[in-house]
């Protein structure tokens, strides 16, 4: 058995997903930081965080750090 950490085994389940329904997996999908996220989001880094404490925004903690990916972002901007 080979030991996988539980952030890079969650990443592949991802892009398994993507790739089941045929999606290609590319650097679209690397995991973004908070100032990445605000920024792709348009919005300031302390609204980010409001949406955070509100649990309406996708995110992922991955240690102690927080992590956001485009795909989630666009579909929570979707369905907004």
């Amino acid at each position: 058995m080979i030991a996988v950490d539980k952030a890079a085994f969650e990443d592949m389940n991802r892009k398994i997903d993507l790739l089941m329904k045929g999606n290609e997996v590319n650097d679209f999908e690397r995991p973004m930081n908070v100032e990445q996220a605000a920024q792709f989001l348009s919005i300031s880094r302390r609204t980010l965080y409001e949406y955070m404490n509100k649990r309406n925004l996708p995110f992922h903690k991955m240690g102690s750090a927080t992590r956001f990916f485009r795909s989630e972002l666009i579909n929570w901007l979707k369905e907004s």
